[in-house]
């Protein structure tokens, strides 16, 4: 076996946020968290990936998300993206360096572990204290004896006590003064680099939120190249982050070696790219200016099964991933099929699988003002003609107004979340403009 690399990366930022001094910094929408914004890079990566879902057989995961949400996220986000049952299923604590933590594990598994195919996904929700981090996620894909494939090797790490507490500051307190943290993620990085041999690198980037000035890491390291390291104003996306560079190396620096130097829980390491030309990377990234999102007012509406109910169980593949069925003598596709044991076509019973598709253009639509307790104070409904010829009943989020859609609007069915109940998040599709 050949030494395992990243073969393919996604990254999805959502559209949503403000533009500060110091660039954009971006915000999750009313119905986005962690687990959405997973998936959505997931599945950016294994589009660009042509062994698909099936070949997945490890999921490395690091999601930060807010407190009023706990539960399966891992399982959830492996579900929604149809990996198989028997995937091994890795979860990181979410500090700053976990989606790297995330990638090297599994790069061991990989390298004879077990595993010929893993999805490393890191995620990040939480604005943080005085809202220095962004929302957005990375996937990628890792497979040994495959080319063109990025080699990732760790130069040099550094560890010392520091308390980074990632909890907004109190009501009336203000935001949190992080002059001394900065000084000491400062000291530690530079004590990291004071123990590299510089040279060797084409280009060196810093995860967002790095303490040290870009061109002091760089001069540090010896780097040559003229390219801006900053990736997307130097944003912060917490674990996410140095997966999102990765990404960003793939699509900007290939054919070249690149130095990487991320922070975070009290630690810093440089790692080392070796990046060829070919490897895809999906780049979902605003290019329009960000739009505020809309309040959500609260967690959602209640329900009335629990989210671990046999009823959700039962159906986590229709809610999740839009599972029907075809119908083997006429052909009908019923939705959702756990409703529809008996085709309303020909009375068969015998069903095969059948997944509907996730574009199509807008049939009808309402803007509906009056809706149950839960619920924002407006939210548009879509009956979207999909490509493949069915229909489908879904909300839009509650940024999109109704009076903005019209009949033959493109549109994609994305996994959002719809409410949450006892502290756990319970996901279902809507319509987003495509």
């Amino acid at each position: 076996m050949s030494e395992p690399g990243v073969v393919a990366g996604a990254v999805h930022i959502p559209r949503f946020g403000v533009h500060g001094r110091r660039g954009r910094r971006f915000q999750c929408g009313s119905d986005v968290d962690a687990v959405t914004l997973a998936v959505e890079a997931g599945v950016g990566a294994l589009a660009a990936w042509p062994g698909g879902a099936a070949s997945i057989g490890g999921l490395f995961i690091a999601l930060s998300h807010g407190p009023e949400i706990h539960g399966p996220q891992s399982q959830i986000v492996r579900e929604a993206l149809d990996l198989p049952p028997d995937a091994r299923v890795v979860t990181m604590a979410p500090d700053g360096l976990a989606g790297m933590t995330a990638l090297q594990a599994a790069l061991d598994s990989v390298d004879g572990r077990g595993v010929e195919t893993a999805l490393v996904v890191a995620a990040e929700a939480t604005p943080g204290p005085d809202d220095r981090r962004s929302a957005g996620a990375a996937a990628l894909i890792v497979a040994a004896d495959s080319v063109p494939a990025m080699r990732v090797s760790e130069l040099a790490r550094r560890s010392a006590l520091t308390h980074d507490d990632p909890r907004p500051a109190e009501a009336g307190t203000g935001p949190p003064d992080a002059r001394f943290l900065q000084h000491r993620s400062r000291s530690l990085l530079g004590d990291m680099m004071a123990g590299l041999d510089g040279g060797g690198f084409d280009e060196v980037l810093c995860h967002g939120g790095a303490p040290a000035d870009h061109d002091e890491v760089r001069r540090a390291l010896g780097a040559t190249g003229s390219d801006g390291p900053a990736v997307l104003d130097g944003a912060d996306f917490g674990p996410a982050g140095p997966l999102v560079a990765i990404v960003h190396a793939l699509r900007s620096l290939p054919s070249r070696t690149v130095g990487l130097v991320a922070h975070g829980a009290g630690q810093a390491a440089a790692f080392r790219l070796e990046i060829p030309a070919g490897v895809p990377g999906r780049w979902n990234v605003p290019e329009a200016d960000l739009e505020p999102p809309v309040p959500s007012g609260g967690t959602g509406p209640a329900l009335s099964l629990p989210a671990e109910s046999p009823y959700f169980a039962r159906t986590w593949g229709e809610s999740l991933r839009l599972d029907a069925a075809r119908c083997e003598a006429c052909g009908r596709i019923a939705f959702p099929p756990s409703q529809r044991p008996i085709c309303a076509g020909c009375h068969g019973q015998r069903w095969k699988p059948y997944r509907l598709a996730r574009t199509g253009v807008v049939a009808s639509h309402i803007d509906n003002h009056f809706l149950p307790s839960g619920f924002a104070p407006r939210l548009g409904f879509a009956l979207g003609e999909l490509d493949d010829g069915q229909r489908y009943w879904a909300p839009m989020p509650p940024e999109v107004a109704g009076d903005a859609v019209t009949i033959g609007d493109p549109v994609a069915l994305h996994l959002r979340r719809f409410t949450v109940r006892d502290g756990l998040g319970v996901y279902g599709m809507k319509f987003v403009p495509a």
